[in-house]
């Protein structure tokens, strides 16, 4: 049996000296560590721009953590030495909050990133020079950001929740003002959600003038659409990145290896020069999907898959000299698109190659093509047979569309916008119209859809007419006839006349006698 001490005899009222002393030296050295930590951090950012202000921030936020627990040590007077010893220790880990190091103060592994910041819910934070707490995460990750050197450098994301509000005045929850940056994520274990009740908020930011080499990548962004508010439909988005002065464009901008949904009007928007959206998961936006300006750039690799309504899925607006290629969008049950790709009026050089679209709802149009000098090719469209028909706009010259394979489409042509040579040849074409206002259409050789054909004919003897069926797709546009024999009776001309979509008849002056009168024939329709 233990033996009564006279620890033992204190009464709670007798104890709270002692717990009032342990409070005391808890909080010492709370504020002891919180000052170490500061002054690691700001040995190791001696050359960079944590300004006061920041660093107020992070005081306030670490001495919040440290009088939460002092209140929860004055209603806990039944502790014992080694529950007050553990809880001395979980309060310095807590009172160093955004600035972790390792408890027996060893140097971290060597690494690639400038800065980590760990989530929350990280499964490791020895390594983290942040540690977000799970409410307003943007503040460790924009502190990260900021401490980087004017030179730049690599912010690494843990795996993890980060919970994103906007900050005041910026229309952005994350972020990113100097050039040479690189903020990454662990792949899809990296998730940011943008919490809601946000106005106006884009989940990252790029802002400034003349920016350039800037990438974002690996992780997953949830836009949170049904929880925001908007009222300015260009900064609610996924990932913005704009010079508030267009004379001091960016340049070098990539988004890549990111899931982004879930997005109120726009998933990605890029205005610069070398803007690159690649290799990326993108769900539904209510407005244009993703949308870049400026060029030149790229749009490639990337899997889009819309459920709900949609804009534009791909969008090149005011940009020239622009790679669409390699994309896949699916339109699935349910879901709905305004248009698959679209390039705008006045520019030129798009390039739209070797995209899978197909569609199991709605889909206006499955290209709007309104740029000149622009090639549409090696594309694969294929819309659910049942629907009304997409439409594949034309809508400028020196325009060819070629190499693909198109189902369940009318082909639209209508030079209005920059008139010139529009050529549509080489394509498999299924269920396929074409019409055009156009006089600048060249049609040839295309699959399923016969534009050219040819063969004989002969005027028999007593006959001055003959009927041929050309098997067209539409009225020729050209019928070429050759003389192939030398008639008994001499022909002084010869004509055709009645061109419909199904036949066109030829004539000769005179009845051609006994032999009759031989023509080989070729129509098209479009200039072959």
């Amino acid at each position: 049996m233990r033996q009564e001490n006279d620890y033992d005899r204190y009464d709670s009222d007798d104890r709270r000296p002692l717990v009032f002393l342990a409070i005391i030296a808890v909080l010492v050295v709370a504020v002891t560590g919180l000052g170490v930590g500061y002054l690691n951090l700001h040995s190791r950012l001696s050359t960079s721009e944590l300004d006061a202000k920041r660093a107020v921030l992070l005081m306030d936020k670490l001495q919040g953590q440290v009088n939460g627990f002092d209140n929860k040590l004055q209603t806990s007077e039944t502790k014992t030495q080694n529950e007050l010893l553990a809880a001395t220790q979980a309060l310095i880990n807590d009172a160093k909050g955004s600035i972790v190091k390792s408890v027996d103060g060893s140097a971290a592994p060597s690494r690639t990133a400038t800065f980590v910041v760990c989530a929350s819910n990280a499964a490791n934070t020895n390594q983290c020079d942040f540690v977000a707490d799970g409410t307003d995460d943007q503040t460790e990750i924009n502190l990260a950001l900021a401490a980087l050197p004017p030179s730049g450098g690599n912010v690494h994301l843990s795996e993890g929740s980060f919970s994103i509000n906007g900050v005041a005045k910026t229309f952005g929850g994350i972020l990113i003002q100097k050039s040479n940056v690189v903020l990454a994520g662990s792949g899809m274990g990296t998730k940011l959600t943008l919490t809601g009740g946000n106005r106006d908020t884009n989940v990252i930011r790029i802002i400034g003038n003349n920016l350039e080499n800037i990438t974002i990548r690996d992780m997953w962004i949830d836009a949170n659409s049904t929880k925001q508010i908007s009222t300015n439909q260009f900064e609610v988005i996924g990932i913005k990145a704009r010079s508030p002065n267009l004379d001091q464009p960016m340049r070098n901008i990539v988004v890549e290896n990111t899931r982004i949904e879930n997005c109120l009007e726009l998933c990605i928007y890029l205005y610069g020069a070398g803007v690159f959206i690649r290799n990326n998961w993108i769900g539904d936006a209510g407005g244009d999907t993703v949308e870049l300006l400026g060029g030149p750039g790229e749009i490639a690799d990337n899997h889009f898959e819309i459920s709900g309504a949609s804009g534009r899925i791909i969008s090149v607006d005011a940009g020239d000299n622009i790679n669409l290629v390699n994309n896949t969008i699916d339109v699935r049950p349910g879901g709905s698109a305004y248009a698959a790709i679209r390039s705008w009026a006045g520019y030129s050089g798009i390039n739209i190659q070797n995209n899978v679209i197909t569609a199991s709802g709605p889909m206006v149009y499955a290209v709007t093509s309104f740029s000149s000098s622009s090639l549409i090719s090696g594309n694969i469209i294929r819309p659910w047979d049942g629907a009304a028909n997409p439409k594949l706009l034309i809508s400028a010259g020196k325009t060819t569309l070629s190499d693909n394979h198109i189902e369940n489409t009318d082909i639209v042509v209508d030079d209005s916008q920059a008139p010139g040579d529009v050529v549509i040849r080489d394509n498999i074409l299924d269920k396929v119209t074409i019409s055009s206002t156009s006089k600048n259409l060249k049609i040839s050789r295309n699959v399923g859809y016969t534009t050219e054909n040819s063969g004989t004919v002969i005027v028999p003897k007593g006959a001055t007419t003959t009927v041929v069926n050309h098997g067209l797709v539409a009225a020729p546009t050209n019928v070429q006839l050759t003389p192939i024999n030398n008639p008994a009776n001499s022909i002084a001309w010869y004509w055709v006349s009645n061109i419909t979509a199904t036949q066109f008849t030829v004539n000769v002056s005179t009845d051609p006698g006994t032999s009759g009168s031989t023509f080989s024939w070729r129509a098209t329709v479009g200039e072959g």
